[in-house]
């Protein structure tokens, strides 16, 4: 859940366009209107998710243990349009990193230096170029 938070593949929803004329937080957005909604800074938004810029997985663990889902966390958009993959994309991504983080243990290159946090965000958000050491365990 926190890869996802910090590191959303999609930053941006799918385009939506306004169905009518509304008025939203006061501004006047008129019918036909292409509104894209920013995932990513809903996900960074420091009034729900404190210390948003640190990686922290255990933000999701309530004091007994248990998974907790803030509505603000959609990394895969929310309502009618929310992406019809995200069941199939959760399983891959877990099975992924699971079978890479038991046979390989990742290293920097160079000492302690790690690649830079920040990505590049477009129409997906991706790292910066960076190389790691894979060593087989």
């Amino acid at each position: 859940m926190e890869i996802l938070r910090v590191y959303p593949v999609a930053p941006l929803a799918v385009p939506h366009a306004v169905s009518k004329e509304i008025i939203f937080k006061g501004y006047r957005i008129p019918e036909g209107t292409t509104v894209l909604v920013n995932l990513y800074s809903v996900l960074r938004d420091p009034s729900t998710f404190k210390d948003p810029d640190v990686f922290r997985p255990e933000r999701y663990l309530d004091a007994d243990g248990h998974l907790t889902k803030p509505e603000e966390y959609i990394p895969f958009s929310i309502g009618r349009r929310v992406c019809l993959g995200e069941s199939v994309a959760r399983m891959e991504l877990f099975l992924f990193i699971a079978s890479l983080v038991q046979k390989f243990e990742f290293l920097p290159v160079d000492g302690d230096l790690l690649p830079e946090r920040k990505g590049i965000i477009g129409i997906t958000y991706f790292p910066v170029p960076f190389l790691i050491r894979a060593v087989r365990r």
